[in-house]
């Protein structure tokens, strides 16, 4: 039987034509009225990351569009039945499809999405294709800063089949043995009759850049025998040839209390000054026994550094600039060496400038992911969640360009000369509004809230903060707290993480308080239930919703339910436009 205590009795929904709150109008061409005694025109068409189109789905069939963030809309999910002609025209990402097949949706006449398919399911009973499809923010949350596996700067470092790249010098004797290695099958023998300069060699020429350079040597290194150590008891060396000063020479000692027997990993750094160009000089020395060297490596602390230096005119990065580039980076668009390019997404950025100079440099052995949804650990993550940030979302600017465009401070519209009220006569009857009204017009009872949800949670919610800095790892590790015991009802409730990696130690404790003011407090994600404002007789939608509706919009909200009450200004955090054109509009305080 229907549960009486949760029967909406009223609600009033009003939205006044002004707010003090400075947004940036950004309204895209997609809210398009369905012609009177119409279906809405809904159509799928395959293209190329250039918009260049392969086919047309007359009978695909839209089933969902999600707007969530920021980005309007981030995914759609469609139909297409399974003898739709030209269906081999979209494909999932796959090795044989050049180039890569993406999707656009389309709403009376007006383009509204344009991304990937992600995901498709067949269904038998259905005879049709499931698909899930997201925005290009898709592609950028599976890229990372850098890739996998340093440049090793070093030629033929594992020995695997000769000595090739290398010099002998002094007494040094090698042979290549096949049955002792770490990596590739094989590896150097190394002996020496006597101590002293004994060694193979190996140079290469390599230029720091405005931040200077820190270069490591990785070497593994296997001692059979030991009976007197090499010049300096060196081992592995490295050397910026004809400097002088620190830096200048490192290398890992091979003597008498190195273990034997058993595989050791040695590694040895150096730091070049900022914009040279040297001479870089490896050394792989015996000793008075026997030894073997493989996994030889140099690699340098590789990095995109968006400092002021490097910036143009050397006036320093504005925030929005980082994030621009940074996309820019993760979609292909801006390759930062010959072995970190990526395959381009075609992806536009634009966006005016904030006003506000910062900093970055993404270290690549980090490995940080470029998006995670707004809300992870992504590169570009940050720029909504802090005080001074900006949003972001992907727009279609064109059937042929897609753009990632910064809005500083926000992004959304302040809605106005909007009222919509409505009663439920009984606890029996589910809630319908019986009169809407769009400034002094009452223009129907067929749209309006509908229905809602209420949900509240503790779960991310915090009231003491640790914000962990980025130098040491142990009990010495600098930390920034914030408490707020009352926020919960004297509840401890404690998170732990990681300050941003350049975070200065004197920030510390003003991160933490920024976090915490954040999250010392339940969190409550209201769903309002909506229909657009259509007329009674001829079913024309004369205010749309879908598409101008949008995440980032302030809507003033009154929901009054026995113990269940809304009352304020809520920001519309995720819109999802359901299968019967509906909205499910999530909001937040």
């Amino acid at each position: 039987m229907p549960d009486f205590n949760l029967a909406l009795l009223e609600v009033d929904f009003n939205i006044p034509a002004t707010f003090a709150f400075s947004l940036t109008t950004a309204t895209p061409n997609i809210a398009v009225p369905t012609a009177a005694l119409a279906a809405t025109n809904w159509q799928v068409v395959s293209v190329g990351m250039t918009g260049l189109q392969y086919a047309n789905y007359p009978h695909a069939k839209v089933t969902g569009v999600q707007y969530s963030g920021i980005s309007a809309p981030i995914g759609v999910t469609f139909d297409i039945p399974i003898d739709e002609p030209l269906l081999d025209q979209l494909p999932l990402a796959n090795a044989g499809t050049t180039p890569l097949r993406e999707v656009q949706v389309w709403r009376n006449g007006h383009l509204i999405f344009w991304g990937p398919p992600v995901t498709r399911r067949c269904s038998s009973d259905e005879k049709v294709w499931h698909y899930q499809a997201w925005d290009p923010l898709w592609y950028l949350e599976h890229r990372n800063i850098g890739q996998a596996n340093r440049h090793n700067y070093l030629t033929n470092g594992s020995f695997d089949a000769s000595t090739g790249g290398w010099t002998p010098i002094g007494s040094i004797s090698t042979s290549i043995d096949t049955n002792r290695y770490v990596l590739g099958g094989a590896s150097v023998e190394v002996s020496a009759s006597s101590s002293g300069e004994n060694f193979l060699r190996q140079r290469f020429t390599k230029t720091s850049g405005p931040l200077g350079l820190a270069m490591f040597l990785t070497a593994w290194v296997y001692v059979d025998s030991f009976t007197v150590g090499a010049f300096g008891l060196r081992g592995p060396f490295i050397q910026r040839e004809g400097a002088t000063g620190i830096g200048a020479v490192g290398f890992a000692t091979v003597d008498e209390n190195t273990p034997l027997g058993t595989w050791q990993r040695m590694t040895a750094h150096i730091n070049m000054p900022p914009n040279v160009t040297e001479t870089i000089q490896v050394r792989l020395y015996a000793w008075d026994g026997t030894g073997h060297y493989d996994a030889n490596s140099v690699t340098v602390m590789e990095s995109v550094s968006l400092i002021d230096e490097n910036s143009p005119g050397g006036a320093g990065w504005d925030q929005v600039r980082i994030a621009h580039q940074v996309c820019r980076y993760l979609s292909g668009s801006w390759p930062v060496g010959p072995s970190y390019s990526k395959s381009n997404l075609r992806l536009a950025v634009a966006g005016a400038d904030s006003g506000i100079k910062k900093e970055r440099t993404y270290q690549f052995f980090d490995h940080q992911p470029g998006y995670q949804g707004g809300t992870g650990n992504g590169a570009l993550d940050e720029w909504p969640k802090s005080e001074e940030g900006f949003d972001y979302r992907i727009d279609y600017d064109s059937p042929q360009v897609r753009t990632f465009r910064t809005f500083y401070p926000a992004v959304g519209l302040v809605w106005g000369d909007t009222e919509v009220t409505g009663t439920a006569p009984d606890p029996h009857t589910a809630f319908a509004l019986t009169r809407a009204v769009v400034g002094d017009e009452v223009v129907g009872s067929t749209w309006g809230i509908v229905g809602y949800e209420m949900g509240e949670t503790i779960e991310g919610s915090a009231t003491d903060v640790c914000e962990l800095g980025g130098f040491g790892d142990d009990s010495g590790r600098e930390e920034g707290a914030f408490e707020d015991a009352g926020a919960l009802g004297d509840l401890t409730l404690e998170l732990v993480e990681a300050a941003p990696a350049d975070a200065p130690i004197d920030l510390l404790n003003s991160l933490a308080a920024q976090r915490g003011a954040q999250i010392a407090k339940p969190i409550s994600t209201p769903v309002l239930i909506m229909v657009e404002p259509k007329d009674e007789l001829t079913g024309e939608v004369l205010v749309p919703l879908i598409g101008v509706l949008r995440p980032g919009d302030l809507i003033p909200a009154v929901v009054d339910e026995f113990s269940v009450q809304l009352d304020g200004v809520f920001r519309v955090t995720k819109v999802d436009v359901r299968e019967d054109e509906s909205l499910a509009v999530a909001i937040a305080p």
